[in-house]
């Protein structure tokens, strides 16, 4: 019965990102790194509305980022401190829009920032090394 193989054609089309076609997880993707850099740790830290006073351990080696992600909503205070014992740690905010928070721009070497979020959304914070590895605690605060 199944002695003779059967030919078959598989065809499998991803519309591009930004399409309006791809699905709603996809859509309401995390921001990418918008530098180039390797994603080391990619967690989510707040996936819905509520308050956080949150603290992060990690390390990151050169040349990779830890990516922080979390739902924002119009109004909220954030406010983001980074540490490390090498004093090498910094970071950037990317908005909904694939862009840096002014002031966290790559090369600014931005290790506290605070502001009101003017866009809902996904942002992501990218934890980074200015040079060699940098072992880091990572503070996050959401307030109304």
């Amino acid at each position: 019965m199944f002695d003779q193989p059967v030919p078959y054609q598989l065809s499998v089309t991803i519309p591009p990102l930004g399409s309006g076609l791809a699905t709603k997880s996809a859509a309401a993707s995390t921001p990418s790194t918008a530098l180039g850099a390797k994603i080391a740790k990619d967690q989510v830290i707040r996936s819905d509305a509520g308050l956080i006073n949150q603290e992060i351990k990690g390390s990151v080696i050169r040349g990779e980022r830890d990516r922080y992600s979390l739902q924002m909503v119009t109004g909220e205070n954030f406010e983001v401190l980074v540490t490390s014992s090498e004093g090498n740690a910094v970071f950037t905010i990317i908005g909904p829009d694939n862009n840096p928070l002014p002031g966290t721009e790559e090369g600014k070497d931005t290790n506290n920032w605070s502001g009101s979020i003017k866009k809902e959304g996904t942002y992501a914070i990218l934890v980074g090394p200015t040079r060699g590895n940098a072992t880091y605690t990572l503070k996050v605060s959401i307030t109304r």
